[in-house]
């Protein structure tokens, strides 16, 4: 059986992923070929594209397409059938060609089934948290012998990501950037204000009068305009950025000054998340009598949130798919249909991605006439340029799926001063005060953190030893946390290098971030790693076997 899967359509992370025979063949989101970031209304013809080529089959061949969103139980999307159609029926790139018949998948049960299958658990209880699916927010179940069952959700109205978000802009962030609000944070101090989200025996409440039965639209508005009180009333007035235009660069340029009580904001509402998803996990753990966890949606996506739950000893075994936000969908939607047909293959990898061999990057670079060599052993090479302090543009293998870099299209550096880390977000064009990552040989782990995982996606923060603060001061956030990758020894090219290394220097361990400049999706294709190169202060750049450095 082959399935198409499909997320976001007309809303964003649109996404495509091809299931065949029960094994992911291939998965990646729009936004990397289009450009444009989230793929905001965009819907996913090019990811589509690729994973049809890379399955080598044509729309004719699929049985069926599997949406990780349900219209017939959403008020909002009952276009989303005639999106459907226009695309796969009059869109040019399918025109002409059958529509398999389409299966709607409920928006949790596809970011649940992404997460289960890949778990590898026989039975975890199951915690999926966004800003909304088609009437819910959260949503509770039980993954057990292949069978994934919801008993519990909580309604828009109750929405987490949407709590967190609307405080994100509150500040003066965009949309989508949630993460930059859980960096902020550590920079603060949780006010003790009163919280109109309270626990119950059985989950949490978000007490803003009747408003849940209300119309989507009317519940939306009035969903905003209450948690607007709420965060004007104990902290300030709404955060406005300016805008200018930029000679350099001949785009809009956002200039966003933090106001005094922004930090002490992000801290209070990370801690508000925090004390809810450990209140979550102990429910959900206890209901269903196990001490696995699986966790997925958007919120499963805040690193800090995921490590203080792997610290509290409510889990044995915690597992966040690296895809969580709505561009995962793809994924569990195209496995939860196949599963109906026979079993399926775990998906244990995020490098999903379109990929391109050494001599294809060469034509590039000498129909462009830049000069480049190919080392012999390219991971001796760029590790010691690493350990010069230089900043390397690292393009290895099949692109990720997911919003973290993980050794295939990475900007890395050698993390020993926090100069390097200004440097780095100075190259990316981030803000100062957000921190980097660090990727680690997994036996490296054991005496550079406190909790050493495995933490194969770079979604849970640890707290690092006190070798570990001497050895990468780069990748330590304010509060002494670390949002670590561990790699394990003969996985790659990647883990070739972080070897080298080791040789190198005596510890396997370098500053990982993900391959993009600020506002661009991370780089897909080797042109766009050219480009970007250009356009930056890195010092060099490995694509495959070949090496380009700035003279």
């Amino acid at each position: 059986m082959i399935v198409l899967g499909l997320s976001g359509v007309f809303g964003h992370d649109a996404a495509a992923c091809l299931v065949a025979e029960g094994r992911v063949v291939a998965a990646a989101e729009e936004e990397r070929f289009t450009r444009s970031k989230h793929a905001l209304g965009q819907l996913p013809v090019q990811s589509t594209l690729f994973c049809l080529g890379r399955g080598s089959v044509r729309l004719d061949d699929v049985d069926c397409i599997a949406a990780s969103w349900d219209p017939i139980s959403a008020q909002d999307s009952v276009g989303l059938r005639d999106y459907l159609t226009w695309l796969f029926q009059r869109h040019d790139v399918f025109r002409g060609q059958r529509l398999p018949p389409v299966h709607y998948v409920d928006h949790h049960t596809s970011h649940a089934a992404a997460a289960c299958f890949a778990s590898g658990f026989a039975k975890a209880a199951v915690l999926v948290i966004d800003g909304n699916a088609e009437t819910s927010a959260t949503s509770i179940g039980v993954w057990q012998d292949g069978h994934l069952r919801f008993d519990q959700s909580f309604g828009v109205a109750h929405s987490l990501g949407r709590f967190y978000g609307y405080a994100t802009e509150h500040v003066g962030m965009v949309n989508h950037s949630e993460g930059k609000l859980m960096g902020l944070a550590a920079y603060g101090d949780a006010r003790d204000v009163p919280s109109p989200i309270s626990l119950t025996d059985d989950g949490y409440a978000v007490s803003f009068g009747e408003i849940e039965s209300l119309p989507i639209d009317e519940l939306n508005k009035r969903l905003f305009e209450s948690w607007q009180r709420w965060l004007v009333s104990h902290f300030g007035p709404v955060n406005l950025p300016r805008y200018s235009w930029c000679p350099e660069s001949g785009a809009m340029r956002r200039l966003l000054h933090l106001p005094p009580w922004a930090a002490d904001l992000a801290a209070t509402v990370q801690s508000e998340l925090e004390r809810i998803v450990l209140h979550l996990a102990k429910v959900a753990t206890k209901r269903y009598g196990t001490r696995n966890l699986v966790l997925s949606g958007g919120v499963a996506l805040n690193c800090s949130a995921n490590g203080a739950l792997h610290r509290s000893g409510l889990v044995d075994d915690l597992y966040v798919f690296p895809a969580s936000h709505d561009g995962g969908g793809a994924i569990g939607a195209a496995i939860w249909v196949a599963s109906r047909d026979g079993p399926i293959s775990p998906c244990f990898r995020a490098d999903l991605g379109p990929s391109f061999s050494t001599a294809s990057v060469a034509r590039i670079l000498r129909r462009l006439g830049i000069s480049y060599e190919e080392p012999p052993i390219i991971a001796e090479r760029v590790a010691g340029l690493l350990l010069q302090g230089k900043t390397v543009g690292w393009f290895q293998g099949c692109m990720e799926i997911g919003p973290r870099a993980l050794g295939h299209r990475s900007i890395l550096a050698w993390p020993e001063s926090t100069k390097v880390r200004d440097r780095v977000n100075q190259i990316k064009g981030r803000e100062m005060w957000r921190p980097l990552a660090p990727s680690m040989l997994y036996d490296e782990a054991t005496r550079l953190l406190r909790s050493h995982g495995p933490f194969p996606y770079m979604l849970v923060a640890s707290h690092a030893s006190d070798e570990g603060r001497a050895v990468m001061p780069a990748v330590i956030h304010v509060d002494g946390t670390v949002r670590a990758q561990t790699v394990p020894r003969g996985s790659g090219p990647y883990a070739d290098l972080l070897l080298a290394v080791q040789r190198q220097s005596g510890t396997g361990v370098i500053l990982n971030t993900s391959f993009n400049l600020d506002s661009e999706p991370i780089v897909c294709t080797p042109s766009d790693a050219i480009r970007t190169f250009y356009t930056s202060e890195l010092d060099a750049l490995a694509i495959e076997g070949i090496l380009i450095e700035r003279r």
